[in-house]
């Protein structure tokens, strides 16, 4: 049943001043607080340059989270790498050398602190694939005419980790059926022994100690992920990157999976001043307490551990969650937010939070917000169902009120343009060439 509570609200903060609460909220808006905060939202993503839009998006107001640490994930995340085409090229042509410098460069930039952290990883592409047979194929011949790159050994490695998650769902080896279990293990074992040869022959390649992790963790091997862990941080001690892989990925062998990431948040402490971001850490540690609460079915407590968390910082798997949660118990405003920043701070989940906030939108009563959401959910899937029924239903209100549809979210529309953005940079195209 459609969410009126909105409209109520707004007679009521237009007669009176009354705050909006949801439910088990800590932080009120007004109406003219929240006018505020959706205009500034409004214009952040009316930005064109994404780092700046990253920039400008504003924060939730229960959160203060440290502008110079949000400045370092909108580098890592919207900083431009090269683009896929450049990297197929230099395969076609056989240019191994170019392609070894390329990478030993970017390499040398990542310890020198030239790039932000998340660039080097960014670097080796496996999501901008036209399918996995072309991403096989490429990875393949590269590995082939440079047997001994560590970087070829990365990328074909990686792709290997990305099909044994496939073959197994994302859990450890122990909790999916037989047949599953065998093919996302081999799968997992070839990618084990193509990667550890890439750091063999470069160690500071952390990349590669990051995707095997995630193979350790398919085949069951706790210790090894330990042993990763520590090899990793012997180069790197600062690192971010490789100690979130572990958290999301390592499962102790007791089957307690809770109780040693608070103090393994902790151990990041004397690195905090190098890198700000590790404060995330103790977002994910404080917001896997609300597993626990989800296990048991009390969301309510779920959403208070999850916000908790999101206290230290913009953790996106604890803001997905929290996100989901805060739908499902009508607490629409604080979904809206958090989705917001999921897709300020992940390049890799615009489809789920644009669905979500499309439809928090709409039970807030804001029509042509869930409308130019949806209108924006095409850019990457112009089939999709719930998108196309809604837009369907409510262009003749447009039009009953006289409004042109061009105007409605427009060119400039930030939705739009946002989106265009992440699939030019990813398949090396113009944002016309998408927007066409």
């Amino acid at each position: 049943m459609r969410d009126h509570r909105w409209m109520v609200f707004s007679l009521c903060a237009v007669l009176t001043g009354c705050s909006l609460v949801p439910h088990g909220s800590e932080d009120p808006l007004t109406l003219q607080e929240y006018k505020k905060h959706v205009m500034a939202i409004d214009e952040a993503e009316a930005v064109a340059d994404p780092i700046e839009r990253c920039l400008a998006y504003p924060t939730p107001p229960e959160f203060d989270w440290p502008q110079a640490t949000m400045r370092l994930l909108c580098l890592d995340m919207w900083q431009t790498v090269s683009h896929l085409p450049e990297l197929k090229r230099m395969i076609d042509a056989k240019d191994w050398p170019g392609l070894e410098a390329h990478y030993a460069t970017l390499l040398q930039r990542h310890y020198a602190g030239d790039d932000p952290e998340f660039i080097l990883y960014r670097s080796f592409p496996l999501y901008s694939w036209a399918s996995d047979q072309e991403a096989d194929r490429y990875t393949t011949r590269w590995l082939e005419g440079a047997p001994d790159s560590p970087y070829a050994h990365m990328a074909r490695g990686m792709i290997l980790v990305d099909r044994a998650l496939a073959a197994g769902g994302g859990r450890p080896a122990r909790l999916f059926p037989d047949a599953r279990m065998r093919a996302a293990s081999r799968l997992a074992a070839q990618a084990e022994h193509i990667l550890s040869r890439a750091n063999a022959l470069e160690p500071r390649l952390l990349p590669a100690y990051r995707q095997r992790l995630t193979a350790a963790m398919l085949l069951g091997d706790s210790d090894a992920q330990k042993r990763l862990l520590e090899q990793a941080l012997a180069q790197s001690p600062q690192s971010f990157y490789v100690r979130e892989r572990y958290m999301a990925t390592y499962t102790p062998p007791w089957h307690a999976p809770f109780d040693w990431m608070h103090p393994f948040a902790d151990e990041a402490a004397p690195y905090l001043k190098k890198n700000p971001r590790l404060h995330l850490l103790r977002a994910r540690a404080a917001s896997w307490t609300g597993r626990e609460y989800l296990d048991l079915g009390w969301h309510g407590n779920a959403l208070d551990a999850y916000r908790a968390g999101l206290q230290s910082g913009p953790d996106v798997e604890t803001l997905s969650t929290a996100a989901n949660i805060a739908f499902r118990e009508e607490h629409h405003l604080q979904a809206i937010m958090y989705w917001t920043q999921l897709m300020r701070f992940s390049r890799y989940k615009p489809l789920r939070a644009l669905e979500g906030r499309a439809a928090a939108w709409w039970h807030m009563d804001e029509g042509e917000r869930a409308y130019c959401d949806y209108k924006a959910l095409l850019v990457f899937d112009a089939d999709h169902e719930t998108a196309l029924k809604y837009i369907a239903s409510y262009e003749p209100r447009l039009r009953a009120k006289g409004t042109a549809l061009s105007g409605v979210c427009g060119p400039g529309n930030g939705h739009a343009r946002r989106l265009r953005a992440i699939v030019a940079e990813a398949e090396g195209k113009t944002a016309t060439e998408v927007g066409n």
